[in-house]
């Protein structure tokens, strides 16, 4: 029908998972990495290991982090709005210190707690993937090239280059 929302939208579990399937396929394309379209795999991170993907049609004041039985603390939750074509990502906090500093809370009144994280209080997903790209923090600097994360020769020529230091 005309002017109804998409099937991904529909608010039933089978459009939730498709439209977290879209989330996770592009924070993958994001990041430049293969996705291989996992199935049944819920007690796994959903990307890179540690990382936990988040995906909402529609902008709120909240995001959920489920409690340490489903979101493991050490994982990173990535927080993404968008269905269809485009999909933004809008923030990350840590499993851990989300269960931490908010309360779990029952916003559906499902018996489904969560802890809400507000926008306002995620933190930047550049800045993490910049951690989680280079642990270390080293730079080094090639002088065709320009410098770049990591130690030892540069990713474009191969050739040895000069250690700068650690990025703190």
């Amino acid at each position: 029908m005309f002017g109804s929302r998409p099937d991904w939208e529909d608010g039933t579990e089978y459009g939730n998972h498709v439209l977290g399937s879209c989330g996770e396929a592009s924070w993958h394309k994001w990041r430049g990495k293969w996705w291989p379209a996992p199935l049944n795999e819920f007690k796994k991170a959903d990307a890179e290991g540690c990382i936990q993907i988040r995906t909402t049609p529609r902008a709120r004041p909240f995001f959920k982090v489920k409690p340490k039985e489903k979101d493991r603390p050490e994982w990173m939750v990535v927080f993404i709005i968008g269905g269809g074509l485009k999909y933004e990502i809008v923030g990350c906090m840590n499993a851990g210190e989300a269960q931490q500093r908010y309360a779990p809370t029952d916003p559906g009144g499902k018996g489904v707690p969560c802890h809400q994280v507000p926008l306002r209080d995620m933190y930047s997903v550049k800045e993490f993937v910049r951690q989680l790209d280079n642990p270390t923090g080293a730079w080094s600097r090639c002088w065709v090239h320009g410098d770049y994360p990591g130690e030892g020769n540069c990713p474009k020529c191969e050739q040895e280059q000069e250690y700068l230091a650690t990025g703190d």
